[in-house]
């Protein structure tokens, strides 16, 4: 990017009556999350080694199949999200949309709950299209939602999942046991 195409998005800003910035995955990363692919992937270590994709671990299925399972990857991911602080640049955007007329909305992908703990960012200036850590609602979508309480995720009895690439595994499946070798 060349300085004078600097000077013309920073005019651009300048002169905005409102700010809207759209949100995915990659926003986290300065955080300290991972993303669900590329080349920071890395939202829960097990999966290479279970052979599972992200997308396909985030079904509501799982807590009907394997409710062990589920917990474990919903607990983690929890911890993860709602432990990390929102980066500089979340502050920096909502303080240049705060001084604009019609003011500051993100719409995110994310679930990470960031743009609310975010100063001066109320729940209504933000659109989380995939829902958000901090609720909850009943896998047979009832339509009833409530606060997620940090206080009984953080306390999940939950198994440890420490598997490595190429690590021999066992796990319990229907009919008896199972074992086998981790992705490498």
């Amino acid at each position: 990017m060349t300085n004078n195409e600097i000077r013309k998005a920073a005019r651009a800003i300048r002169e905005a009556h409102a700010m809207l910035v759209c949100t995915g995955a990659g926003m986290g990363v300065d955080s300290g999350l991972g993303t669900f692919r590329g080349r920071n992937a890395g939202v829960w270590p097990p999966l290479k080694a279970m052979q599972k994709d992200f997308s396909e671990m985030s079904n509501p299925r799982w807590f009907v199949e394997d409710p062990r399972l589920a917990w474990a990857f919903w607990h983690f991911r929890h911890q993860a999200y709602t432990q990390s602080a929102p980066h500089k640049g979340y502050d920096l955007l909502a303080k240049w949309g705060a001084r604009m007329s019609g003011g500051f909305f993100s719409v995110t992908s994310n679930i990470d709950g960031h743009w609310e703990r975010t100063p001066g960012v109320k729940p209504e200036q933000v659109y989380e299209c995939h829902g958000t850590l901090t609720y909850m609602q009943h896998v047979e979508d009832t339509g009833a939602i409530w606060p997620t309480p940090d206080a009984d995720i953080s306390s999940l009895e939950v198994p440890e999942w420490n598997l490595a690439p190429g690590e021999r595994v066992e796990a319990q499946v229907r009919g008896g046991r199972a074992a086998g070798e981790g992705a490498g």
